[in-house]
């Protein structure tokens, strides 16, 4: 009997987590993303997300959100 690998590909770019929402919108959001802070002495939150209407306007809105915002 043969194993099966169920891993579960996730879809990145450049780190970035692609992927489409409940309303079937696409976002990718930044491993380091957290949308708030949750008490007073917490850091500011780290707002790495971007939008789009198709996957590939989701990987121009990473390339340009980094080209923006990133040291070279």
């Amino acid at each position: 009997m043969k194993a099966t690998d169920y891993t579960v590909q996730r879809d990145t770019h450049r780190g970035w987590l692609i992927e489409q929402n409940w309303l079937n919108q696409w976002e990718a959001t930044h491993p380091d993303y957290d949308p708030t802070p949750v008490y007073l002495y917490d850091g500011p939150s780290d707002n790495r997300y971007v939008t789009g209407r198709t996957r590939d306007e989701v990987i121009e809105e990473i390339d340009v959100w980094i080209e923006e915002n990133e040291d070279d």
